[in-house]
């Protein structure tokens, strides 16, 4: 795992995901059902991010269904970034970024300076990453 010195916080679900749940060859799944739904805010199984003690936040996650999975709005909808430097990086096994990294500023609380995000694939390198996140702030 990458985190370059950086603290990582894992922003999970109150009600974990089981392999059923992430089928999305099935129309009834948890996931498929939630990512349908734009007002679907899965609720946190952790509330005490301690973002007020940083200056840059990432955001990374895969994309489910060509956006951010709906735990991420419902984070960004929790905490107040006033100040923040926010970007994100995701993953995905056939999307691009799409709107995905847009979105969250739309629904986050306070003034932040948001940053371009960006899709990495399973090959790029720890440098090839290192090099982007340095080059945005």
């Amino acid at each position: 795992m990458l985190n370059f010195g950086a603290d990582l916080y894992e922003i999970r679900s109150e009600e974990s995901y089981t392999s059923h749940d992430l089928d999305y060859n099935d129309e009834s799944t948890r996931a498929t059902v939630e990512q349908k739904d734009d007002k679907a805010r899965p609720a946190l199984a952790d509330k005490s991010a301690n973002i007020s003690s940083y200056e840059t936040i990432v955001l990374a996650y895969p994309i489910w269904w060509g956006q951010a999975l709906h735990i991420m709005d419902t984070f960004v909808e929790s905490y107040d970034f006033t100040g923040k430097k926010i970007t994100a990086i995701c993953t995905s096994g056939g999307s691009d970024i799409g709107s995905s990294a847009d979105y969250p500023k739309e629904l986050a609380k306070g003034k932040a300076e948001w940053k371009q995000g960006r899709l990495f694939s399973t090959q790029t390198s720890a440098g090839e990453i290192k090099d982007w996140f340095d080059g945005l702030f």
